[in-house]
């Protein structure tokens, strides 16, 4: 299971506040936190920063890839910040994922991801955000078969189910599984992933809510999310879910991280 840390997104107040003060010692804290509970890749996305969105990029970059061993996720809208990000780390030498393509939005950067044999977050999103996992599927396959044609390797390629809020839509966690198990059985060799906590969105106790589709979803074929792993509950739910259901050779990936 690889897992994306989320707490560095300037969509968090939190993270926000430590961005707008450069706050070293704060996003030092973020990134070791989330290192130290087993995150393979930390997600940066400073969007919220507005023109100075770039210089907090590469000013948190530093950060983590000072402080971490993790790999990076780059999250942005951006095609410029994201073109300069994928450059910048390109000359650390790290692990590093973009986040994200769909079918209409950030395509030009398909060669750059593809000459860099990095990661990328595909959203499975045409004119319009899919309702139905029919339609999501549809996309998926579409957006997959774009990014091969670019020269993305489809191990490089994580899809995402476009989870939404449950409390606005009650079908939404059964449309989100719907689509994970379509991919999961027509697009072998492709990385599923979904941010998580947007299932919760809206309601008390979300962490529950999360514990519960994780579960199910692990199932269906899940093997990478964006959670919130300085929460046991969340980074280990996964792990052992994925060594129930066989996916974690002799149970090691959960006991190295369960010590």
């Amino acid at each position: 299971m690889i897992l994306f840390g989320e707490k560095l997104n300037s969509s968090i107040p939190a993270a926000r506040k430590a961005l707008t003060r450069r706050d070293e010692v704060a996003v030092r804290r973020l990134c070791t936190a989330q290192a130290d509970a087993g995150a393979d890749y930390l997600d940066i996305n400073t969007a919220m920063m507005g023109d100075q969105e770039w210089e907090a990029m590469r000013w948190v970059l530093d950060i983590a890839l000072e402080s971490t061993a993790c790999g990076v996720m780059i999250d942005t809208p951006n095609v410029q910040v994201g073109r300069q990000a994928l450059e910048y780390v390109r000359s650390k030498e790290r692990p590093m994922i973009f986040n994200s393509i769909t079918l209409n939005d950030r395509v030009e950067l398909a060669d750059l991801i593809s000459d860099l044999k990095c990661g990328v977050v595909a959203l499975p999103i045409g004119e319009r955000m899919p309702v139905s996992a029919d339609e999501r599927f549809a996309n998926a396959v579409t957006l997959a078969q774009l990014m091969v044609e670019c020269g993305i390797s489809p191990q490089n390629i994580y899809m995402d189910i476009l989870i939404t809020a449950l409390a606005t839509d009650m079908t939404a966690g059964r449309q989100a599984l719907d689509t994970l198990e379509k991919i999961h059985t027509s697009l072998p060799g492709i990385h599923l992933t979904c941010g998580l906590s947007n299932l919760s969105f809206g309601l008390p106790k979300r962490k529950l809510i999360n514990q519960a589709f994780l579960h199910y979803a692990v199932e269906k074929g899940l093997d990478s999310a964006i959670v919130d792993v300085t929460d046991p509950a969340m980074a280990l739910g996964a792990l052992a879910a994925a060594a129930v259901l066989g996916r974690d050779d002799f149970c090691m990936e959960y006991v190295t991280r369960a010590k």
